[in-house]
């Protein structure tokens, strides 16, 4: 949904999405999705709204009430939200986060995915209520502990497109992650051209559950061992076999190492 307001020094053509256009298509998939039964002054769109906002403005529940007015109260909105299943939010993000952008999706040809992961720092208490998704990590931010959300791109033109968003689970490995986005690809009846992960996806269970359901992948190599140290070593672009060794078993990989001249100096990267 597109206004017919040009931007500053936009090409023809080109039309500017205003800011209600932005909020409605947010709300009204939540709306469909996530309806909630409202007693009372408020309605709906009263407290989404606000949860739109809060996100929108980096706040929380408690400091969003000094940004917005006519909006419910921190206790009003938590009276509301506490409504909402996470169980069932995660069975349906992907419609809500999909259904704005489907009509710009070309089904006909395949595109690039990226799959990358998000820790978000945690300062308060593992309940049981949450202990299954606070994960720990380095220290980051004067904490060491941290809700983990893995999510599914798009790229669409030059633009990226989040197409669902899981939280992780302390039980659940990045292979079952993985293929649970590509089983929601498949289900969009979308074709992959390639999927894109970062360094954190480098296994060889992984690698292996990819070439299996046959999905091209591009991963950033680690620096380890002897012989992908040498692969590396070279100052010339090229492309290489190589077999890496892992408790799934030995997995042949195509590298692909690109040198760059910098300052006198030569750089390499690599990616399986």
């Amino acid at each position: 949904m597109a206004s017919n307001t040009m931007k500053p020094g936009a090409r023809k053509g080109e039309k500017n999405v205003q800011p209600y256009e932005c909020f409605y298509n947010v709300l009204n998939p939540l709306k469909k999705y996530l309806p909630l039964r409202m007693q009372g002054e408020w309605k709906i769109k009263d407290v989404y709204g606000t949860l739109i906002g809060t996100a929108a403005e980096r706040q929380s529940i408690h400091s969003i009430d000094k940004v917005l007015v006519n909006n419910p109260s921190e206790t009003s909105m938590w009276h509301h939200l506490k409504k909402l299943n996470i169980d069932r939010m995660i069975e349906i993000n992907n419609r809500l986060l999909s259904e704005p952008i489907m009509d710009c999706i070309d089904k006909e040809k395949p595109h690039i995915f990226i799959i990358d992961e998000t820790d978000d720092p945690y300062y308060g208490e593992v309940t049981a209520l949450n202990e299954e998704y606070v994960v720990s990590g380095k220290t980051k931010k004067s904490t060491n502990q941290f809700y983990r959300y893995i999510t599914l791109y798009i790229v669409i033109g030059q633009k990226k497109f989040t197409l669902a968003v899981l939280p992780v689970k302390k039980d659940k490995t990045n292979v079952e992650y993985v293929q649970e986005f590509i089983e929601i690809i498949w289900k969009m009846e979308l074709k992959i051209e390639v999927l894109l992960m970062d360094r954190g996806f480098y296994s060889t269970e992984l690698f292996l559950s990819l070439q299996k359901s046959e999905t091209p992948f591009i991963v950033p190599v680690k620096r380890h061992g002897k012989e992908m140290k040498k692969l590396l070593s070279c100052r010339c672009s090229h492309y290489a076999k190589y077999t890496m060794d892992g408790e799934a078993g030995p997995v042949d990989l195509s590298i692909a190492i690109a040198a760059k001249y910098i300052k006198g100096k030569y750089g390499t990267l690599g990616f399986g």
